[in-house]
């Protein structure tokens, strides 16, 4: 029911975003009732009322723009209430948190509560309670906004940007850029929420962490794609390794541990564990969140069952950790201050820790001293902060027991040179083409794309060459991983006009042209990749490729002898050994064909058979096909 709710808010808030008010209140009538149904005949009549004045009068209404947004304004909301009251909303059991998450609007009194909150001591330390309880009321108000857009809210979490206490101000900040991003097309409507962002944003430190946080936004993105590696690459590796690792071990008391070491380092080279682990650790530093698949299947705890514990700051005194602070008190010391993971991690780790005895709680402690001694603390940072609550939000939003319930603002495409507060971060134009090569290395081409595209028709005739020819390239090639092969060639080629002669950009023009099936295009520029670097055995194998599929099959089979003669013992890919078995057959050489033929796979290779360049008749696809099955 929830996923459906959502998906009709979706639909709703489409029609608003084209201007299509109509529609949008046709389509709202169908699922509004009560007191929504009386606010949606009084909206009708107010646009039926506007849409006459606009025909009937011949002079032009000053005020009819004015109109229209506050009609959009008012549909919008509509939208929120009617689909809010058809969602059911988890209790939460802390007062502070409760306040701002119980009601999908916040009345007079919890305004107050803010601005109390606000209040508090401003001027004066904070104890650690107070904080507490404030940052789970901005996580609420942060939500809460989420689900229900409401100006009030986005005025709290400006304010709260500003507080004193840089956890609660950093938190509330983020809050806020999400929320900015998710309402895009909604908060510029409201006049005072556009008065404080102008006051905000006047800060160029405000300015500096929106961008850094924006990027920590963006790369949360990779975050399914780095556990996925983690399961089904690193832990495969060292699963294969761990036997042969832990015998050579063993015999460490019999030889000398240098030549040891030795041993087991070219060990994990050979593996490939050490090159994936320094890939690994580069995403750590750079603030990549890699700790979400270990944590992940903690979060069933009886802890994370109340909604408020996944935004619960980590401290000592939490009374579900009396167990680790009567008998681990040093435990709970150094997981406050460990900077690279976020509070919810910590919580995991902790409770984790109570489900096993206290003396190997104590010997873990222990190694742990010995561990963080090594290791000098880092400050924690807003850059910090920011980047451990956004995994923590990240962690609510995909592993909460009612998720489906919520609209997860990670689904978010996180355009933001789309939405009207760029500006407040991209006044000198150095920004975007910053985030143009950030979405570029995030692998988000389709952002990359627009970014490097406003970038281009930015440009001045001062830029070098060198400059223009990494743009072309850079566009080329967001082109070419969206599959618009076309449009990647003609970006391509402005790089070869620019400066001829580059092999990066002939063979991915070569490439573009082939995927195109255009095998003569395709051979051409496979052929001046070759001549600017010869012997390269991915340039020959396309090369092969082409010959074959444009029935030049000595020539292809001349590549094939010359990729083995090159590397004698490379075991290749399945394709390879169907080009060259087409090839084979075609120059008569059957029987070397059909070893080749083995080597494709059996389920593939009638069809791949039925549809090549070499002509085979229906009779010879089903012979060889069944061949290749019973030999």
């Amino acid at each position: 029911m929830s996923n459906k709710i959502n998906n009709i808010k979706k639909i709703l808030y489409s029609s608003l975003e084209e201007k299509r008010l109509g529609r949008a209140l046709a389509q709202i009538a169908l699922i509004a009732s009560g007191a929504n149904a009386e606010r949606l005949s009084e909206i009708k009549e107010n646009y039926k009322r506007l849409l006459d004045f606009y025909f009937s009068s011949t002079s032009e209404d000053p005020n009819r723009d004015v109109v229209y947004n506050n009609l959009i304004k008012e549909t919008y909301e509509l939208i929120d209430d009617v689909c809010a009251e058809k969602k059911s909303k988890d209790m939460s059991y802390n007062p502070y948190f409760s306040a701002f998450w119980a009601e999908n609007r916040l009345t007079e009194e919890f305004k107050s509560k803010a601005m109390e909150l606000l209040d508090e001591s401003p001027n004066s330390e904070l104890t650690e309670s107070q904080i507490n309880n404030i940052c789970l009321s901005v996580s609420a108000i942060t939500i809460s906004c989420i689900e229900v857009f409401e100006a009030d809210k986005i005025i709290l979490l400006i304010k709260f940007s500003n507080h004193s206490n840089v956890k609660i101000s950093t938190r509330a900040f983020v809050g806020l850029l999400i929320n900015l991003q998710v309402h895009k097309n909604r908060y510029s409507l409201y006049s005072n929420i556009n008065n404080e962002l102008n006051l905000l944003f006047n800060s160029d430190e405000k300015v500096s962490l929106a961008r850094t946080i924006y990027k920590q936004l963006i790369r949360s993105k990779e975050t399914d794609k780095i556990t996925k590696d983690i399961k089904e690459n690193i832990i495969p590796l060292i699963s294969k390794i761990a036997p042969k690792f832990n015998e050579d071990l063993s015999i460490t008391k019999s030889k000398e541990w240098d030549e040891e070491s030795e041993n087991i380092q070219q060990m994990l080279e050979d593996s490939g564990i050490s090159e994936k682990m320094e890939n690994f650790q580069g995403l750590m530093l750079e603030g990549a969140d890699t700790n979400y698949s270990s944590f992940s299947y903690l979060k069933n705890m009886a802890f994370f069952q109340n909604i408020e514990n996944w935004f619960m700051p980590f401290y000592n005194d939490n009374k579900e950790l009396e167990g680790l602070k009567n008998d681990n008190p040093d435990i709970l010391d150094l997981m406050d201050n460990i900077i690279f993971l976020c509070d919810s991690d910590k919580y995991s780790f902790c409770l984790n820790l109570l489900r096993i005895p206290a003396s190997s709680r104590a010997t873990l402690s222990e190694q742990l001293k010995v561990s963080s001694d090594e290791k000098p603390d880092a400050p924690k940072s807003e850059k910090n902060i920011s980047n451990l609550y956004i995994q923590d939000l990240y962690r609510f939003y995909k592993l909460y027991k009612g998720k489906e319930q919520l609209n997860d603002p990670f689904l978010a495409n996180y355009d933001i040179y789309n939405s009207p507060f760029f500006r407040f971060l991209n006044e000198e134009n150095v920004y975007l083409s910053d985030l143009a090569d950030f979405y570029f290395t995030k692998e988000q081409y389709e952002n990359a794309l627009y970014a490097f595209q406003a970038k281009k028709a930015e440009m001045q005739e001062i830029e070098s060459v060198e400059s223009s020819i990494e743009l072309y390239k850079k566009i080329g090639y967001c082109y070419q991983k969206l599959m618009e092969y076309r449009k990647a060639i003609d970006s391509y080629e402005k790089c070869e006009i620019i400066e001829e002669g580059n092999f990066w950009v002939n063979k991915n023009i070569a490439f573009c042209y082939k995927k195109l099936s255009k095998f003569d295009s395709a051979l051409k520029y496979y052929k001046i990749s070759d001549s600017l670097k010869p012997n390269d055995i991915s340039i020959i194998n396309n090369l092969a490729l082409c010959y074959t599929e444009l029935k030049e099959f000595e020539k292809g089979l001349n590549c094939f002898n010359k990729i083995e003669y090159l590397e004698v013992e490379a075991t290749h890919n399945e394709l390879y050994y169907l080009y060259k078995g087409h090839c084979l057959w075609a120059n008569g050489k059957r029987l070397e064909a059909l070893e080749n033929y083995k080597k494709y796979p059996y389920e593939k290779l009638y069809e791949a058979l039925n549809t090549s360049s070499v002509g085979f008749s229906p009779v010879e696809c089903i012979y060889i096909s069944d061949y290749v099955r019973y030999n």
